[in-house]
């Protein structure tokens, strides 16, 4: 301990002691509380204690061990990282990885976590590793091109389904693009004697035929040559009777196998609302501002369903703004002046001004008007036993933890409406709850589709 003798406020105390401080410091007393402090001169440290050889520490100790450790942290994580990227590169050239580790199985225990990987960043890695599928294969402005083939004869030619909108641009990814093509027998031609096969890469093609196709996609790839490693897809099969394709429309309960595409909108109600979307001054109005509390527009002739809201409609009587139109049968031209249905246009521009759209099963609960109806930004209502597995179809599957209207019947509609007409922020925050799920949900659907397209061996 260094002993001072009577010390001056605030004058250095190295000038006034019996024995000298360590080199370098100087001490000081505090104006206020008399107190010594000391202070080393080169550094500029200060502290209260007396400078000792056990308490100092050295100014160039922090110096000589802080850039080592920090070098010796650089070297583990450079090392760490470099075994990763070769793991990674290991795996990629092996072409080993599952569709059903990014997104899960389409099946139900799976589909709540793999909406919410998208959330958390899976639609990057579906875009990385469709990237590592590619490599080897042909690709174009740097997109993967999988080419449609669609099957059918006279009125059935041509016949795309979802394939005949931008409905996949919009959801899917942005390194896989779909073209279509008809289908020409003509073109499928090849030498057996002289062993001449013309193939085409697997994956890479999608033959798209409906119930009435004649010759079927299946049957086509049993005797191609041409078309032998594509695809298979049924559209239109509205009661899932059809088990042999590799990938259909309208969800089936007993095939969860099969890759599945949704029904989407049909291709010129999607003419029709890209039309509206394209104006300068278009936007989806909220639910509170709309004109009509509902829509009703439907066949009533084309199942027992909708026969049974049309007499409901018809019996009850609404002071509400509604539109309701109903056909006494289905026609194919809903522009033709000799049908009773709706037009494209006057359809798209009533989704659009609805609060709710009434969405009765056909043959198979999902339906084009569902699609139709949340893209316009209206809220479909169905009621419970549509989203109920039946023996084979199970089509609004996907759609059980939607933010939609289910009723128990179709008698509740009036007193439930009117009681959802009472709270126009909830219905608002509703129409942007739905909005935020169908736009999750049909990037997830979509990129499982051109996983499956792009991996998955075809279908024996």
């Amino acid at each position: 301990m260094y002993v001072f003798k009577q010390l001056v406020v605030g004058a250095p105390v190295s000038m006034m002691t019996s024995q000298n401080l360590p080199e370098g410091w100087t001490a000081y007393t505090d104006k206020n509380s008399r107190l010594f402090y000391y202070v080393h001169l080169p550094s500029g440290i200060t502290q209260w204690r007396p400078p000792s050889s056990l308490l100092l520490n050295p100014p160039n100790k922090k110096r000589v061990y802080k850039p080592i450790r920090w070098y010796i942290v650089l070297l583990i994580a450079c090392s760490i990282m470099y075994i990763v990227v070769m793991q990674g590169d290991q795996h990629q050239h092996k072409g080993s990885w599952s569709t059903n580790k990014v997104f899960g199985t389409s099946g139900k225990g799976n589909e709540r976590s793999s909406r919410n990987s998208l959330k958390t960043g899976a639609a990057k890695h579906i875009e990385l590793k469709i990237l590592s599928s590619m490599e080897n294969s042909d690709t174009q402005e740097g997109k993967y091109t999988i080419t449609v083939y669609t099957i059918g004869k006279g009125k059935r030619k041509g016949k795309k389904g979802i394939f005949g909108t931008n409905f996949l641009q919009k959801y899917g990814s942005s390194f896989v693009q779909f073209q279509t093509k008809e289908y020409s027998s003509s073109e499928d031609k090849c030498n057996h004697d002289q062993g001449e096969e013309v193939q085409t890469e697997a994956g890479s093609c999608l033959l798209l035929g409906d119930p009435k196709s004649s010759p079927t996609a299946v049957e086509i790839v049993k005797t191609s040559c041409r078309y032998a490693h594509c695809k298979t897809m049924i559209i239109g099969d509205e009661r899932c009777r059809h088990h042999l394709e590799d990938a259909r429309s309208y969800y089936s309960n007993e095939q969860k196998r099969m890759g599945y595409l949704p029904l989407g909108m049909r291709p010129d109600t999607w003419s029709s609302l890209q039309e509206f979307q394209s104006k300068r001054d278009f936007s989806i109005s909220p639910s509170s501002t709309r004109k009509y509390a509902f829509n009703a527009i439907f066949s009533a002739s084309t199942s027992r369903d909708r026969n049974t809201l049309a007499k409901i409609l018809m019996s009850n009587q609404t002071q509400t703004n509604t539109y309701i139109k109903i056909a006494k049968a289905w026609a194919p031209n809903v522009n033709s002046p000799s049908t009773e249905q709706v037009g494209t246009n006057e359809y798209i521009k009533v989704l659009l001004d609805s609060v709710f759209t009434l969405a009765p099963a056909g043959h198979n609960p999902e339906c084009y008007r569902l699609y139709e109806a949340v893209e316009s930004g209206s809220i479909p209502i169905i009621v419970d036993w549509m989203q109920r597995p039946t023996s084979s179809c199970n089509s609004l599957h996907h759609w059980h933890d939607s933010p939609i209207v289910i009723l128990q019947k179709w008698d509740d509609l009036f007193p439930t409406i009117e009681n959802l007409l009472e709270d126009m922020a909830a219905l608002n925050q509703r129409q942007a709850d739905l909005q935020q799920w169908y736009k999750n949900k049909m990037s997830i659907i979509v990129s499982e589709f051109e996983n499956f397209m792009l991996n998955k061996s075809t279908s024996t």
